[in-house]
């Protein structure tokens, strides 16, 4: 809040004002004007109350308030809930909508719809309904293309529904995977945002027959985490198939294509399995977050290169799995913020080497040394690519994902 000088000889700037007054995407208004009496915005020849402020909201679906659909709006008509009429109907509580259809058998009971249009049959009313179009249980999202949510057509925090995608990576705390459509698909559109990370957090434990090579419908809201486009918020998976399919064949992409964190080429590939061929290390990134990247080029002087790292699992070279997603440490544990319960560990119950680098292992084995060196060249390596830490990064599932 700024404050006022102890003088001033003309009206203060941002001093409030008695008048309503308002400036955002749906105009500058709030004084009356020739040909808006009332200020709010619509003209008075499209106004459905001309000397009563009330502009669009929101809250009204983008429209001047108008329950009863007879064009006089809310605020200026004696009767709201009746068409046409000053003379209101007695407010009858076994019709809350007051469409003349009782509640226990109305498809819209709080929306009037006197019809009970129903246009997919699923017993929700085309005037309730989110996906008039679309049979769907109350209350579930409807169900959409993976394609529409990671080219941005549905807007960002809006309630999906994804269905018959493959799961193509997860960590071993299920907490995070990649799922794709496969060339094979019905609903197959081509590569460019095909492919989605989903964030599951710790409820991922509880979906057991969740696996790699499995199908899967999702329902959860689109989220733009850090510039990355992905699943949160995930209300209801449901693994749809019980035969392992063979994975998909990796996008072939250049270093070039995904050096840069503003390439659009990347962009469109985020969440699906890609590979580099025929590069080399050129860095090892140990990062305050525990991480262990590298990098890698086509040629070592190369200036492009692209990140490879830990998210699901590096451990046939990198060494030892980071272990991350910090809540309290372990009883025992000491106060490093990385070696964690079983709960919270990545590794689940693999036990952690306490230090710089918090290290988890396999259970019953020793953290393997770091292998990771300036010079050694790949034939292949690939894996989901994802956005994180201002990167675009291949994360690796095995030892299969990184060919000498």
């Amino acid at each position: 809040n700024s404050k006022y000088p102890l003088f001033f000889c003309q009206t203060p700037k941002n001093e409030p004002s008695c008048a309503p007054f308002r400036d955002d995407k749906y105009g500058k208004y709030g004084y009356s004007r020739q040909g808006d009496k009332d200020g709010d915005g619509i003209e008075d020849a499209k106004d459905n109350c001309p000397n009563v402020f009330n502009p669009i909201r929101p809250m009204d679906n983008n429209k001047q308030a108008d329950r009863d659909g007879d064009n006089t709006g809310d605020v200026c008509d004696p009767c709201p809930f009746d068409a046409n009429t000053t003379t209101c109907k007695k407010f009858d509580p076994n019709d809350r909508d007051s469409d003349g259809i009782k509640n226990a058998v109305d498809n819209c009971p709080d929306t009037p719809n006197p019809k009970q249009e129903d246009a997919d049959k699923d017993k929700i009313g085309d005037a309730c309904d989110k996906c008039p179009k679309q049979a769907n249980k109350p209350g579930e999202a409807c169900s959409v293309s993976i394609y529409d949510v990671k080219s941005l057509k549905i807007k960002v925090g809006t309630a999906v529904l994804l269905k018959n995608l493959l799961v193509t990576a997860l960590t071993p705390d299920k907490s995070r995977l990649t799922a794709q459509l496969k060339s094979t698909d019905t609903e197959y559109k081509g590569a460019d945002y095909s492919g989605i990370f989903i964030y599951l957090g710790s409820k991922g434990r509880s979906y057991t027959r969740l696996k790699v090579g499995l199908r899967i419908d999702v329902e959860g809201k689109s989220q733009d985490y850090y510039k990355q486009i992905q699943l949160s918020s995930v209300t209801k998976l449901t693994v749809t198939t019980t035969q392992v399919e063979t994975p998909p064949k990796p996008v072939l992409v250049k270093v070039a294509d995904i050096s840069s964190p503003s390439s659009l080429k990347a962009k469109k590939l985020e969440g699906l399995v890609v590979e580099v061929q025929n590069v080399v290390v050129t860095s090892k990134v140990s990062s305050t977050t525990k991480h262990e990247d590298f990098t890698v080029a086509e040629t070592a002087t190369a200036t492009d290169k692209t990140y490879i790292a830990d998210t699901f699992n590096a451990t046939s070279y990198i060494g030892a799995r980071s272990c991350f997603w910090n809540d309290k440490p372990a009883p025992g544990k000491g106060s490093d913020s990385e070696c964690l319960s079983p709960r919270t560990c990545q590794c689940l119950s693999a036990p952690c080497k306490r230090g710089k680098t918090a290290k988890c292992t396999e259970p019953g084995k020793q953290p393997q040394a770091d292998k990771r060196t300036v010079g050694d060249k790949f034939k292949s390596i690939k894996g989901p690519l994802q956005f994180t830490w201002g990167n675009y990064k291949i994360a690796p599932r095995d030892a299969n994902d990184l060919v000498k």
